[in-house]
């Protein structure tokens, strides 16, 4: 049947790294083929084609209970859950039941294969895919809140949207521990319709920008802001003081009934290798709305910051923007790297000054973009600027920025930065943490001896992977690994 390879995407090795346009395709796939595998659109159905990621999850669960008998409809089931784990500002303990009914999922198919193999049955080639939803299970555990008591509640309201219209439906038992919340949004395009034209370059931005009409969500969802700062500090210790300023904006935010992510725009100022880029990084990761990473270091104009005025070949919107559209919300981080280091000239544009029209608030509000032609509404993006000294920077952009020094880090530092690096190590390699070789107490001496002299994690990080290396080639690998 056509577009049935999309809702096999769940089980893909790393299927969070989905592009934008391929998430979007994969919503159109669901969209056609769920009713008719249901045999029909159900009111649930049609609330989760509107993109209400509450009831895409609660469509997986309908779609699970029934105990389905085909590939097809566990298929469905896992897509759903799929976008409801990876959606921009959804309940964030929804998010983490989601991931948990995917780790669930992948954990089947792996006990599928067991016993395939214990009965004979296990066709070639089983093998490898079972490994692979563990793999996939393992990372899921990390981000998976223990969830499984809220499930029952959420099928129950599942099967109640989807009585029929004459049906009075119960009253749904109270939830002391349950929250909801209404996702809120904002127009960050400031106009009904792009204005268009016959080039055929016009039309090809107006048809990829069109989606960001309208209202967007505003991602992230910190309910409990020292919990949230506590678990970035728990990975950065030596960062501790140095996100106190973030604390304090949360706190204030969630007083006053403003739980999505907004902080004050960001200068991480520190020694190279101190782990500002990470920590910025780990930060979106953490909130649930995504990054983009602008390397200014060397920049000789701030096109990647303003964009191109409309007209020229290849021409793009601002740097804000694509980032919105990146990650589907009006709020995402963007993380400067290198401030201090951006070049640039008055005839080229200075990527120094287009960021005090963008950091300001009332300019952000009314940012006007070349490319486009319409007004943008950019307040809400998050911004984290990293230097290793500010003697560079204007004085009007330090006027606008939360200053923070970062510290290096120690050799006591060791731990917290290995369980962060070992976890990159074996995301990029695709591979359980614990099939990696174990690292000798030497080694490990060594590293932290070296943190000690130099305070940086990319040398840590260099001499993690020589050191896996090294013990790889005197270790022979798990059979299940």
């Amino acid at each position: 049947m056509n577009g049935m390879r999309e809702i096999e995407w769940w089980r893909r090795r790393r299927p969070e790294k989905l592009t934008h346009s391929e998430w979007q395709l994969l919503h159109r796939r669901l969209v056609d083929i769920t009713p008719r595998e249901l045999g029909g659109a159900t009111g649930l159905l049609r609330a989760a084609v509107a993109e209400d990621h509450q009831a895409a999850f609660r469509l997986a669960l309908l779609l699970l209970s029934e105990r389905p008998k085909t590939t097809v409809l566990r298929d469905l089931a896992a897509s759903w859950a799929l976008l409801a784990a990876h959606a921009p500002g959804l309940h964030g303990s929804r998010v983490g039941d989601a991931a948990d009914v995917l780790e669930e999922l992948h954990l089947n198919d792996l006990t599928e294969y067991r016993h395939k193999r214990r009965n004979r049955l296990a066709a070639p080639g089983e093998r490898a895919a079972a490994l692979r939803q563990a793999t996939i299970a393992e990372r899921y555990v990390d981000k998976a809140a223990p969830a499984l008591a809220r499930y029952r509640d959420d099928l129950k309201e599942a099967r109640e949207a989807d009585a029929p219209a004459d049906t009075e439906p119960a009253e749904p038992a109270p939830d002391a521990g349950a929250m909801t919340w209404d996702v809120p949004t904002k127009r960050v395009i400031q106009a009904d319709a792009l204005p268009g034209g016959h080039r055929f370059e016009d039309k090809r931005l107006i048809e990829e920008f069109k989606p960001l009409l309208g209202e967007l969500p505003l991602a992230g969802r910190v309910t409990d802001p020292d919990a949230f700062v506590d678990t970035l500090v728990g990975s950065f210790p030596w960062m501790a003081d140095a996100l106190t300023p973030m604390r304090d904006d949360l706190r204030l935010r969630t007083y006053a009934g403003l739980p999505w992510l907004h902080v004050r725009p960001l200068l991480l100022v520190g020694p190279p290798g101190s782990g500002k880029t990470i920590l910025a990084r780990r930060l979106f990761a953490q909130a649930g709305v995504g990054c983009d990473i602008l390397s200014a270091g060397g920049a000789s104009d701030n096109r990647h910051l303003q964009g191109t005025a409309r007209g020229w070949a290849g021409a793009q919107p601002c740097g804000a923007l694509r980032a919105v559209q990146h990650h589907s919300c009006a709020n995402p981080g963007i993380v400067v790297d290198e401030v201090d280091k951006a070049g640039g000239s008055a005839r080229n544009g200075r990527l120094q000054d287009t960021l005090l029209a963008m950091l300001e608030p009332g300019t952000a509000g009314a940012f006007y973009d070349e490319c486009l032609c319409v007004d943008l509404d950019l307040s809400s993006v998050n911004w984290v600027l990293t230097a290793n000294r500010t003697a560079g920077l204007a004085a009007p952009l330090k006027s606008r920025l939360t200053i923070v020094e970062v510290p290096a880090p120690a050799g006591r530092d060791l731990d917290a930065i290995m369980a962060d690096l070992i976890g990159d190590v074996a995301a990029e390699l695709g591979v359980r943490r614990a099939a990696l070789p174990t690292l000798d107490p030497s080694l490990l001496q060594a590293l932290q001896t070296d943190l000690d002299r130099h305070g940086d994690v990319r040398r840590v990080q260099r001499g993690l992977k020589r050191a896996l290396a090294q013990a790889a080639g005197r270790t022979r690998r798990p059979v299940d690994a």
